[in-house]
């Protein structure tokens, strides 16, 4: 039986196609036309080879015999009566259906055949077949860094795209998929590179509600893209559309985050739920991932690790180390807010020191040091302290390096004070004096309303951005604030221009009215920024799981700060979220 497997030409047709994604470029679709006995798909020809089988009326070849140009195939069969009803590949047959793969195998510029369904109807024995399917046809752009190991595709209106069909060999046509959700995977042991076509066969079928792409690199980042209309997917066509690929989600840790609307993939707040006020967080050693450190009262917390910002896992250790407890416990009664710094040479803690053991009175700032990111750190000092410059409450330091100096900011009811430090951060400046920047005195405003704490300087720019926390920590009243200027010693002004010494900045960051389970965030920790470019920051917040709960802990919050066309940082809704996007790292 001489047989020509027609993988048609694909010709550009002037017809009403539309794009299976809405990627703001111009989409052609192809049909397939059966002119030669060659496939030309954008270019790559594709042959009759070993190895290929045919199904006529149930039958599978057992042989074939190519022509010497490859373009004519004879294929062993036992004699049949026509008419003739033929699928290819063999392989797809089961009974009286065929199958679409739902896994599918990476072919470069070409596909998968396994998946190339085409069916065949003559009363000779001459057969020329037809695509039975539609082809997506993707060209992505992304970070080498990322690559892509696998496409996912599903319908958003469960219709089958993979699975069995019933076949109807006289008008090429698949029948009677089902709307379990079957979708189909495209898998690529080596990767699927950026810059050059991939191609996914899918059930021809109208998708009423759209489809959903996802694209996971190797490491289980993926990112979730949706078609915002119907798609009808028609049989021997071919779809295109360009992506650039930016994950948004992770599946790390076996565990994925949400889909909220746009096919952003999401995390939920909080993100470590045991109390964790006054939060730093830091890279670790290993690479990519992050270190979070919290104290409270009396006692140090085990810190904390994660390799995604999201799911976080206790380290069972402390980083201070057993004889730097016993040392700093002697001198002070209590340890609050620290701050990670790499500093000289060493991974630096800042933290307050609170209350000295001799009288019970006094706060300031000790140092610790350690040659490892995860430590123990051990206790150097106290830099500054409060009986001895007059400022009360010397507590929450925030060290930073500019111009080859070295500053701190620090205080709460004593006012936020700047203060140059030595250049090995280990004691104050020689000649170095203490500028109040912002926030008044507890006396002239018992409120606590005017008064700053938690301070955070962040370079952006030509801005030095001064966030800070106002209001009572213990309950709804407190809030983040932030003042910008163009040195880092001052002044700093808020978004109305008002110096942030009257303590009148609106907040940016507060309780939203009503709301008694999620209430005074505040005190935040580290910005990072994504690698989009879309920047993050850490916060502690008050947070009940329901009205019945008593105790109110302050938890670790991560969420989103984006900034206006003026450079000032602002949050969605100006409230703490408990969904956010996840970032990517």
């Amino acid at each position: 039986m001489n047989m020509r497997r027609p993988f048609p030409v694909l010709l550009f047709l002037a017809c009403a196609c539309t794009s299976v994604l809405d990627d703001g470029q111009d989409s052609l679709g192809f049909k397939a036309v059966i002119e030669d006995t060659r496939t030309v798909l954008n270019g790559v020809k594709v042959y009759w080879q070993a190895g290929d089988e045919l199904s006529v009326n149930g039958n599978k070849s057992t042989g074939i015999n190519i022509s010497s140009d490859r373009r004519y195939a004879t294929f062993d069969l036992p004699a049949l009566n026509p008419p003739y009803r033929a699928v290819y590949p063999a392989s797809a047959v089961s009974g009286n259906k065929v199958v679409i793969p739902a896994a599918q195998t990476y072919t470069e510029s070409s596909f998968d055949t396994s998946a190339a369904l085409m069916l065949a109807y003559s009363q000779s024995s001459y057969l020329s077949f037809s695509h039975a399917v539609a082809y997506l046809k993707f060209n992505f752009e992304g970070d080498p860094g990322h690559p892509i190991s696998r496409i996912e595709l599903s319908s958003l209106g469960n219709e089958d795209m993979s699975g069995f069909f019933t076949f109807d060999t006289e008008n090429i046509r698949l029948s009677g998929g089902g709307n379990s959700g079957k979708g189909v995977i495209l898998n690529s042991a080596s990767g699927i590179p950026f810059g050059v076509p991939v191609y996914v066969a899918v059930a021809a079928r109208n998708y009423a509600s759209g489809i959903k792409v996802r694209i996971v690199d190797p490491h289980g980042y993926f990112q979730d893209i949706r078609s915002p209309k119907a798609f009808d997917a028609q049989e021997g066509y071919v779809y295109r559309t360009s992506l650039k690929f930016i994950p948004s989600g992770t599946l790390l840790g076996g565990a994925t985050g949400g889909v909220g609307e746009g096919g952003e993939v999401t995390f939920r707040n909080p993100v470590w739920s045991s109390g964790w006020p006054d939060p730093t967080v830091f890279p670790g050693t290993s690479p990519g991932s992050y270190v979070s450190f919290s104290t409270e009262g009396t006692s140090w917390k085990n810190y904390i690790y994660s390799k995604d910002l999201v799911h976080w896992t206790s380290s069972g250790k402390k980083l201070i180390s057993s004889a730097s407890n016993t040392a700093f416990k002697a001198l002070y009664q209590q340890r609050w807010a620290p701050q990670y710094v790499y500093l000289a040479g060493s991974h630096r803690i800042y933290l307050s020191a609170v209350h000295a053991v001799s009288d019970g009175k006094g706060s300031g700032i000790a140092v610790f040091s350690s040659d490892r990111a995860e430590g123990p750190y051990e206790f150097l000092k106290v830099i500054t302290w409060s009986l001895d410059t007059g400022i009360k409450d010397s507590i929450d330091p925030f060290i930073v390096s500019e111009g080859g100096k070295v500053w701190m900011v620090f205080g709460s009811t004593g006012g936020v004070h700047i203060v140059e430090l030595a250049s090995d951060g280990l004691s104050i400046a020689d000649g170095a004096s203490y500028k109040h920047i912002a926030g008044k005195d507890v006396n002239e405003d018992k409120t606590r309303m005017s008064c700053y704490e938690g301070s955070y300087l962040y370079r952006r720019g030509n801005w030095w951005y001064l966030f800070l926390s106002a209001g009572y920590y213990a309950n709804s009243t407190y809030y983040l604030v932030v003042g910008r200027s163009t040195s880092i010693t001052g002044p700093y002004k808020d978004i109305n221009g008002v110096d942030l010494l009257e303590g009148k900045a609106p907040a940016i960051l507060s309780t939203e009215p009503g709301n008694e389970l999620v209430f005074g965030p505040g005190h935040n920790g580290e910005i990072i920024t994504d690698a989009s470019g879309q920047d993050y920051i850490f916060y502690h917040c008050h947070y009940k799981e329901n009205a019945q709960q008593e105790s109110s802990p302050r938890v670790l919050f991560l969420q989103r700060l984006f900034w206006d066309d003026d450079g000032w940082p602002y949050f969605e809704t100006g409230h703490p979220l408990l969904e956010d996007r996840t970032p990517y790292l």
